[in-house]
């Protein structure tokens, strides 16, 4: 029986945290939750999947985390959380084709369907 696949979730609000969480659960995927984008430059994400990133806080948006993680070499796709007009992740969006932006509020049917489309499950 082959492993779910690991997806790290960090949001800023922990309401939505909570959501993705139980979105990408159902889905069957293994799940590691962060309190926001800030923790992931000390997360360990080894065979990690998927990234899902969203808010800011600490001084670090979402848009800022991914960057950092694609600076370091890190290729694992991402879906960023947007819920106002953001130049820096439309422009990863566009350059990156592992990346996906998602508008706040979001469908639970679109993130689960993105999930899927990045990691070739849809």
């Amino acid at each position: 029986m082959p492993h779910a696949p690991v997806s790290v979730v960090a949001d800023a609000d922990p309401a939505v945290n909570l959501l993705i969480v139980a979105v990408l659960s159902r889905e069957g995927y293994d799940v590691r939750r962060l309190a926001g984008p800030w923790e992931l430059g000390g997360a360990p994400l080894e065979n990690v999947a998927l990234v899902v990133l969203g808010g800011r806080g600490r001084g670090v948006r979402a848009s800022d985390a991914a960057r950092a993680l694609r600076a370091a070499g890190n290729a694992t796709p991402l879906i960023l959380l947007v819920n106002s007009p953001d130049p820096a992740a439309a422009t990863l969006a566009a350059a990156d084709p592992t990346v996906r932006t998602l508008d706040k509020p979001f469908r639970a049917a679109d993130l689960a369907a993105l999930a899927a489309e990045l990691l070739g499950r849809g």
